[in-house]
């Protein structure tokens, strides 16, 4: 009994400790019958819907009935009788027909043959696990069921898919299996079913789930680090980085890789191809991640600055525009390391004029640019300018008073 179908049993004979199904009435879905071979003048053994009667002594065939009470028959060894409206024809090995209700049965047309399998594979590792097929000529549909077992009675998933469509399992247990196949022709007919495919299907350990957005696919620089989420059953990992998408020209490959992040080596401004799989202890590798497409780009072009040019009362800075939409990063410190920064702004021009520092000393200036998102670029070779010392008037003022109160003294 194929899914969603009911059955009622009219008629059965014992035999001995056995009980032998004489008639059976088929009144939803579809029955396979697999009946030994009766001799001598023993009764035929009859599938009955309420549009046909299909019967026979001995042999393997299907018999189904749709929503609009049509009956299909299909022989897969053997041969059998399907009478309706006082007409009975003879349907043989690899041969179907059908009957409306109220109708004759149709002339027995061929079954089709079954579809091929395309990529065939030693073992399948990625899921959710799809299967693609080649219908045969006059093929419309497909019926495709995974089972456990070579006979097709332990079913674990079973559809039927349109012609150029493929069959798709979301959810799988690593395991052993069996993939049986058969074509569906125009009328409906089911054909002849493939020779049960193994299927040997490990999943585990999972692909690792990168932790990357679209936006984030830009590298400036010559280098791009990854991170992952941890896998279950995963002690290592393996990397690859191409050029291109099948990553037949590698870059970089690291096998039995421990650690949840990896930063690339030094390579060339373009576009990378990234992907990693799951070891685990045994040595196997689980399937592919979804490969990440990146870019490494230049950082935004460094502003060089002009000479300070230094007021009495101000300072000021300009440096080249670098483009439309950039904004730019400048910073000033007493040190030309930069460890003693006296001003860090974010500005949208490329001028700046300062308030001239109280403090006399050597003081250095840079600035960087920064894109539209947010990636800045190197800063700019340090300029610097000097505020030297004053003279000291106010200590000279001081000095001459006390000189006058001497004289006075005196």
């Amino acid at each position: 009994m194929r899914p969603s179908t009911l059955l009622t049993i009219d008629n059965s004979e014992k035999k001995g400790i056995f009980a032998i199904v004489k008639s059976i009435n088929l009144k939803a879905g579809k029955a396979i019958s697999n009946i030994k071979s009766a001799t001598g003048t023993e009764s035929r053994n009859e599938v009955i819907t309420p549009s046909a009667i299909a019967s026979a002594r001995g042999t393997e065939f299907r018999v189904s009935i749709d929503e609009k009470v049509t009956t299909r028959s299909e022989v897969v060894d053997g041969k059998i009788f399907v009478y309706a409206q006082n007409v009975q024809v003879e349907v043989k090995k690899g041969e179907g027909t059908i009957v409306e209700l109220g109708a004759k049965p149709i002339k027995p047309v061929p079954l089709a043959k079954p579809p091929k399998l395309i990529d065939i594979r030693p073992i399948y590792k990625d899921i959710p696990l799809v299967f693609s097929f080649e219908p045969e000529e006059g093929t419309k549909a497909i019926r495709a069921v995974l089972t456990k077992d070579k006979d097709g009675k332990d079913i674990i998933f079973e559809d039927t898919v349109k012609a150029g469509e493929r069959f798709i399992i979301s959810n799988l247990d690593d395991g052993l299996y069996y993939l049986i196949i058969s074509g569906i022709d125009a009328l409906g007919l089911e054909g002849e079913q493939q020779e049960a495919i193994t299927i040997k299907f490990r999943a585990n350990p999972l692909p690792p789930f990168i932790k990357i957005k679209d936006e984030d696919l830009k590298f400036v620089g010559k280098s791009a680090e990854f991170s992952w989420l941890k896998v279950k059953d995963a002690v290592s990992y393996h990397i690859q980085i191409a050029r291109d998408e099948k990553f037949e020209n590698m870059i970089e490959e690291k096998k039995d890789y421990k650690d949840l992040k990896y930063k690339t080596g030094t390579m060339e401004y373009g576009q990378y191809h990234f992907r990693i799989c799951s070891q685990a202890f045994d040595g196997y590798e689980g399937g592919w991640s979804n490969t990440v497409r990146f870019k490494l780009i230049p950082p935004p072009p460094i502003p060089p600055m002009e000479k300070p040019s230094v007021g009495k009362d101000s300072i000021f800075l300009k440096w080249r525009h670098v483009g439309e939409g950039i904004t730019y990063h400048f910073q000033m410190a007493s040190d030309e390391s930069f460890k003693e920064i006296i001003m860090d702004k974010k500005l949208e021009k490329s001028e700046i004029i300062l308030k001239r520092p109280k403090e006399p000393g050597i003081y250095y200036v840079r600035t960087s640019s920064i894109d539209k998102k947010g990636r800045e670029g190197s800063f700019s070779l340090p300029q610097s300018f000097e505020i030297e010392r004053g003279f000291p008037y106010e200590a000279l003022g001081i000095i001459m008073g006390l000189g006058a109160i001497s004289l006075m003294l005196f």
